[in-house]
């Protein structure tokens, strides 16, 4: 019975608050560069809008989606109209457990702007703790405009 009365304190404490959040790393602002071969393009069915509808951003992973393991990514930013953005700046990437309610360390994420593309980003050392459904929220000033928005995915 006394077990029986402490068990939502032990499920609070597993999940509870976690020590102090550190924030995501921002990459600094992309100088403007002509690719040698063309810019890189959102096709009609690629990117997921923002919350305000500010700009669209594809996520590619560059490695196998798993748990327990440092992946890299790809985000190809575009403006509202699917073009070309002028500038993107401030990326921070934040990989977000929905059902769980917290994310995930990003003490040794990295975020690169592409050598040759003005909207195209790196960005390494994504850790995801645990399988499941996560949500990498992308914030990013694009054209002046500053906004987020989560893309979906599942690490086994």
């Amino acid at each position: 019975m006394k077990l029986a009365a402490l068990l939502p304190f032990l499920v609070l404490a597993a999940c509870g608050p976690s020590p102090k959040k550190k924030a995501p790393p921002v990459a600094p602002v992309a100088p403007h560069v002509e690719p040698a071969g063309g810019p890189v393009a959102l096709a009609e069915n690629e990117g997921v809008a923002s919350k305000n509808n500010s700009f669209l951003v594809r996520l590619r992973w560059l490695d196998e989606v798993t748990s327990e393991k440092y992946l890299r990514a790809e985000l190809t930013f575009a403006d509202a109209a699917r073009g070309i953005p002028a500038q993107v700046a401030g990326v921070a990437f934040e990989p977000w457990m929905p059902s769980m309610g917290h994310g995930t360390a990003v003490d040794d994420q990295t975020i690169a702007a592409s050598a040759t593309d003005a909207n195209v980003f790196t960005v390494g050392g994504i850790y995801l703790i645990m399988g499941g459904a996560w949500e990498m929220r992308v914030t990013a000033t694009v054209d002046g405009v500053t906004d987020t928005a989560a893309v979906a995915a599942r690490a086994p």
